[in-house]
């Protein structure tokens, strides 16, 4: 038996292999016990997907607002199209769109075994990669038509590339780190400020990359090359320089108003009804958060919904939800709270809105959430333990520290679900894994002194 344990250590791609087949086996037990969602209702993406597949264009309602003028760049292209592959390509696209999601999904974890690696040795990368083939959240991401399955993909690839860049790297591994920060930036805007974090770590390890300023240029020069095409779609569909999305001035006043509790579409009942003027939702009874939709949109906006093109529409969005922050300022500061407490830990009444139970194709079984809580309380204490261990290489780190704050702060100044920590949770595990592993090495360290001390 420890010879064959031996082997399998020695053998790295049959480790890989292992974990990889070990992933891919309990995410496809997991879509044989969900069931297949609809990819066309199951989210905004799904539903454009679903609108160009059928001859309509890349186009999306805005929540029922504008059905006869719909909006063109409101979602961003790549899960959409995604998506789309299978409901154009597959005769049961639900079945292919998370088989494909398993399949990237039990990449994702190979990817962090690599990462790990890179980071820390085989030992590290090994316990990392088979951690999060087993973590159970990422096994029903891969289930569920969730674009959080392909972010996390891109990312992991992603923060493979540039610690790649920490040993000797050829000319196209910066060309292929540009093109896949552009492809992160495509699935959801906020990611494009990531590449700040990166410029600022590659002169931060200026001395391991000796072409860091090459290697920059040429990354951020990829970047915007991959960002190009639907840049120019979108200039000719506007008129006006629209990168990737118009959906931000909607999530900006969804996550700051008189009666969000900055988590996607809840409501505190009270508040909403005040708001919008009418019974808010007859299903409500004695709750006083629901998922709401349509969301309620400004009052000086809403007359004007059908009117205003769609770069005035999301401008005059973020204008709304500037103005209730300079109006509200203890109100917004209560919803900093709200938010963090949503990303870093869960959001209030999680489970029980319509979007959880399923209503909108988003399967979240209440009682899952109470095992989940226990294992995430179990796992943070050395997700903090790993952060002060990670202090000595710190410069290495940055990337993950910056990336940690970043979301953080996004999602503070935007809206949260507890479920975008998904995208990032597979490095909080990494880092409780290094605090248990540097833990149980100087346990070990302990019991030799003791035993030495004994003999004597």
């Amino acid at each position: 038996m420890k010879g064959a344990l031996l082997r399998l250590w020695e053998d790295e791609r049959l480790s890989i292999s292992i974990i990889c087949l070990l992933a891919l086996a309990v995410r496809l037990g997991a879509v044989f016990y969900l069931g297949v969602p609809d990819p066309a209702e199951s989210s905004e993406s799904g539903q454009v997907a679903a609108r160009l597949t059928s001859g309509q264009g890349y186009t999306f309602d805005f929540y029922g607002y504008r059905t006869a003028n719909p909006l063109q760049s409101f979602i961003p292209p790549l899960y959409t199209l995604f998506v789309a592959f299978f409901l154009r390509f597959t005769s049961e696209s639900g079945v292919a769109l998370v088989v494909a999601q398993t399949f990237l999904s039990s990449l994702t974890c190979v990817l962090i075994y690599h990462i790990a690696k890179r980071l820390s040795g085989r030992a590290l990368g090994a316990l990392s990669g088979l951690a999060t083939a087993l973590y159970p959240v990422f096994i029903i991401q891969a289930a569920r038509a969730f674009s959080l399955t392909v972010h996390s993909f891109f990312l992991a690839l992603l923060l493979w590339l540039l610690l790649g860049l920490l040993q000797r790297s050829p000319f196209i591994t910066w060309v292929a780190t540009g093109v896949v920060v552009g492809l992160n930036a495509l699935g959801r805007s906020l990611m494009l400020g990531v590449l700040v974090g990166i410029v600022g770590w590659l002169w931060l390890n200026r001395k391991m990359i000796p072409e860091w300023q090459r290697a920059t240029a040429v990354i951020v020069l990829f970047t915007l090359l991959t960002l190009l095409p639907w840049t120019l779609r979108n200039y000719y569909l506007h008129g006006q320089l629209v990168l990737i999305s118009t959906n931000g001035g909607f999530t900006f006043w969804n996550g700051n108003n008189t009666f969000t509790t900055g988590n996607a579409f809840d409501v505190y009942v009270g508040k909403a009804r005040a708001y919008v003027g009418t019974e808010v939702d007859e299903a409500a009874g004695e709750k006083d958060i629901i998922d709401l939709r349509p969301y309620p949109l400004p009052h000086e906006v809403a007359p004007d919904v059908q009117r205003l093109s769609e770069v005035e529409l999301d401008r005059a969005l973020y204008q709304a939800g500037w103005r209730f922050i300079q109006d509200n300022p203890r109100q917004w500061l209560a919803l900093l709270k709200t938010k963090l407490l949503s990303f870093w830990w869960f959001r209030p009444h999680i489970g029980e809105s319509r979007a959880d139970l399923g209503e909108y194709g988003l399967v979240y079984d209440p009682r899952w959430i109470t095992p989940y809580k226990i294992l995430y309380v179990a796992i943070f204490p050395f997700f903090l333990g790993g952060l002060v261990f990670s202090l000595r290489r710190w410069k290495t780190y940055a990337l993950f520290y910056f990336l940690f704050a970043y979301l953080t702060i996004i999602y503070l100044a935007f809206n949260v679900m507890t479920r975008y920590r998904w995208e990032i949770e597979p490095y909080i595990l990494l880092f409780a894994l290094t605090a248990i592993v540097q833990l149980a090495l100087r346990a070990l360290q302990w019991d030799k002194k003791l035993v030495w001390m004994g003999s004597s």
